[in-house]
Parts: C-alpha cells; sequence; structure tokens
C-alpha cells in the first residue's frame, strides 16, 4: 500500500495524472501529459529528461542542449555546452584581447 501511495504522488507531482473535480476524492484522471507517454520510447524519453533538469542549467545552454540530451546524444549535448561557454568567453574578452597583442 505504501508503494501504491509513492507511486501515486509521484504521478501526481510530475502531472501525468490529477484529482477528478467530478468525482469523489480519492478519483484522478490521466492529464494530456499522460496521456502524451503512451509509447515506450516516450516514457523513456520522459524520464531521460528528468536526469538533466533544465532549472538547473543558464537558459541560454539550456534551450541548446535539451533537446539533443533528451534524445540519448550526450555527446552532442555536452559539446553544444561547451561551445556556448566558448561564445560566452570570446564576446567577453572581444575587446580586451587581440592577437596582436601577444606580438
Amino acid at each position: 500500500m505504501e508503494a501504491l501511495a509513492e507511486a501515486l504522488t509521484w504521478l501526481v507531482r510530475e502531472g501525468l495524472i490529477a484529482h477528478d473535480p467530478e468525482q469523489p476524492d480519492d478519483w484522478h484522471f490521466i492529464t494530456r501529459r499522460g496521456r502524451s507517454l503512451s509509447k515506450a520510447a516516450d516514457v523513456r524519453a520522459y524520464r531521460d529528461s528528468a536526469i538533466l533538469p533544465a532549472k538547473l542549467l543558464h537558459p541560454v545552454i539550456a534551450s541548446r542542449v535539451q533537446a539533443a540530451f533528451i534524445r540519448g546524444e550526450y555527446d552532442v549535448a555536452a559539446f553544444q555546452a561547451f561551445r556556448e561557454v566558448e561564445v560566452a568567453i570570446r564576446r567577453a574578452g572581444d575587446t580586451r584581447l587581440r592577437p596582436s597583442a601577444y606580438q
């Protein structure tokens, strides 16, 4: 019973099911988000996306890497993240560092 209660709580927290306002207190329905997980591949992608929560990343990096990460292209996601860091560093140092300064 405890495992069932934990599973129900997780499904509600993830927005996969919700309390049905037209039924008694303990009734729930499958949400649109829950219905979108109709195939095993959908469930795997949903599970994998939770490994790297976008809210923990800088918004620019999250927007660039999230799709690749969800698809399981971890090397591509890492490359894109490092590329965004490189671009930000170049922008920050653009006016101060010139190749002629090293000669």
